[in-house]
């Protein structure tokens, strides 16, 4: 296990560092479960520390803790919902309504757990919740590449077999994009740390400048997340669990993501959905492919036009449309483009070309399809087609 130097006269910002490194060389759950909770400790100065994960069941259990009964740990288990707190009192004792801080860990959107302290009250609250939020922003990427063993020793053995034939270039590329996950996410946390000021004031050029380095890392960590993705669907190491779930809320939410970035001048976003559709899928990878095919007809789309998601019924599916009115694809290159690393020429929206790749892949791990519609004269029609669930109340 890789050691992490506890009561450390050195700031905070090295001992992040030294934390982000021991991460990115743990070679198991129980690792990273260890590592983080020894972190919390001694980074802020905490008397009780736990770290709780969700289960299959959607309950919090206690993974990891320090200064806490492990018989009271281990009959914790409790849903994730505004009266944590309160039962969390139960596990830190008398007294910790004032002194605690919890920060989710989170990864891709998605809530995977907790990590929770008992504080010194008088430390400083904000410097100690961006401390401890970047920790967690760590810790989650780490617990996301080794809490399932079989995926780590998967990757294990290929890399063994690309050491003895030279391997394949997603299987490389999926490898490097792992290693990479845990020191962007420690340079997004440190950019966290500086832009609240936790280490002085700023300045407006230095506040601009931060801006700007958040922006980049936020490009490279969306190209790593692709590269890994592609690497795991190429293996069939990326395995989704299905159910049913309403689908206009994932527009919705896949349309109020890209409401916060940047887009095209005077190109809105129009939503026409029939009412009650509900598809078999996985919502937060279904969310991932409506951002990517949304997002790029925003960007093909020519000024003050509209890109249009519809969806209706179709016998036992339901067809996802969307549309654009930009240059569009040419007939013979509609299969091509997804295939991984191509591009058209004279693209200039930015990527790899491993959008569609992964969206045709993920779409089709739900038991989907997805395809461009090559009978419309103007711009590019994407069409997603999931089994239709009669009733589905998720």
């Amino acid at each position: 296990m890789a050691e992490v130097r506890r009561g450390s006269s050195a700031g905070a910002l090295t001992r992040l560092t030294a934390v982000s490194r021991a991460l990115t060389y743990a070679v198991s759950l129980e690792e990273v479960l260890e590592i983080t909770v020894d972190c919390a400790a001694d980074l802020l100065e905490a008397e009780r520390v736990v770290l709780m994960l969700l289960g299959e069941d959607d309950l919090l259990e206690i993974r990891a803790q320090r200064g806490v009964e492990p018989e009271v740990a281990e009959r914790f288990r409790e849903p994730l919902n505004e009266s944590l707190i309160g039962r969390l009192n139960a596990v830190f004792g008398p007294g910790a309504a004032e002194t605690f801080l919890g920060v989710p860990l989170v990864v891709r959107g998605s809530v995977m757990g907790l990590l929770a302290i008992l504080g010194r009250a008088e430390a400083p609250m904000e410097r100690s919740e961006w401390l401890l939020s970047a920790l967690a922003d760590q810790a989650a990427v780490a617990l996301e590449s080794t809490r399932d063993e079989a995926t780590r020793a998967e990757l294990e053995e290929r890399a063994r077999e690309l050491e003895r034939v030279g391997g394949h270039r997603d299987d490389a590329l999926r490898m490097v994009g792992h290693d990479l996950k845990s020191p962007l996410s420690a340079l997004n946390g440190y950019l966290h740390l500086l832009s609240s000021e936790a280490y002085g004031p700023l300045n407006d050029a230095q506040r601009v400048t931060l801006e700007r380095l958040a922006s980049i890392t936020a490009h490279v960590a969306s190209l790593v997340d692709s590269i890994v993705d592609i690497g795991r669907l190429a293996s069939g190491s990326l395995h989704l669990q299905c159910g049913p779930l309403k689908l206009a809320p994932v527009v919705e939410e896949a349309v109020t993501v890209l409401g916060m970035a940047p887009q095209q001048e005077g190109v809105e976003v129009e939503v026409r959905l029939a009412e009650g559709l509900a598809v078999h899928g996985h919502r937060d990878r279904l969310r991932q492919v409506l951002v990517h095919l949304i997002d790029n007809a925003v960007k093909h789309a020519p000024p003050q036009t509209a890109v249009t998601v519809r969806a209706e019924e179709e016998g036992e599916e339901v067809v996802v449309r969307v549309r654009d009115v930009g240059p569009g694809v040419p007939p013979d290159r509609a299969e091509e483009i997804f295939e991984p690393y191509r591009r058209l020429e004279g693209e200039t929206t930015g990527g790899m070309g491993l959008g569609l790749a992964i969206a045709r892949g993920l779409v089709e791990r739900m038991g989907g399809t997805i395809s461009l519609d090559t009978t419309e004269p103007v711009g590019a029609t994407f069409v997603i087609r999931l089994q239709r669930v009669p009733g589905a109340e998720r």
